[in-house]
């Protein structure tokens, strides 16, 4: 059986369509059997155009059910890895992370080697510390303060309260003693 132009030679029904059923695609004027598993549309032996419901395409236009922590999911059709530093990523974006890898630090979708200053590690994730502080390892105490900034019970003052003076080599509010105020 020969078709007309446009039309492809359904080899199952020895008919001839304009478009070929699910899991074939045209090659030339006949329809062809693709050969990529969980595929609904191909667009050639080995490569899909669209899988079936609950896969997705990956880079080598195979279907996948992009189940590993390090893929993603985009516009519910295409199957994608997290970039490398990821462990997993945000919804919808490849390059903003969710998780990182062990003994990395998340802030705002990346990872990093340390909290940067003024931040803390809980847990993996860069939280903020308390204000004016440089450096602390919870979301109450200050360990140290910013520069111009002086230290008294865990908080941070830019002028130390009546009966403390700033210790400037230390930065510290520091008690004055009899003859001080």
């Amino acid at each position: 059986v020969k078709c007309k132009d446009k039309l492809f030679l359904d080899i199952m029904s020895n008919s001839c369509n304009e478009i070929c059923p699910n899991d074939f695609y045209p090659l030339v004027d006949v329809c062809d059997k693709c050969e990529v598993k969980d595929c609904k549309l191909c667009e050639s032996k080995l490569s899909c155009k669209d899988c079936k419901p609950g896969f997705y395409l990956d880079d080598d236009l195979k279907c996948t059910e992009c189940k590993e922590e390090n893929k993603i999911v985009i516009d519910n059709k295409f199957c994608k890895f997290c970039s490398p530093q990821c462990l997993k990523c945000q919804n919808n974006s490849t390059e903003l992370c969710d998780k990182c890898p062990i003994g990395m630090k998340l802030l705002n979708g990346v990872c990093l080697n340390e909290c940067p200053n003024g931040m803390y590690d809980l847990n993996g994730v860069c939280e903020k510390c308390i204000e004016n502080c440089k450096s602390c390892s919870n979301s109450y105490s200050c360990n140290t303060c910013i520069d111009n900034f002086y230290i008294l019970e865990n908080k941070c003052y830019e002028k130390c309260p009546i009966g403390k003076f700033m210790n400037i080599e230390l930065k510290k509010c520091m008690d004055c003693g009899a003859n001080c105020k």
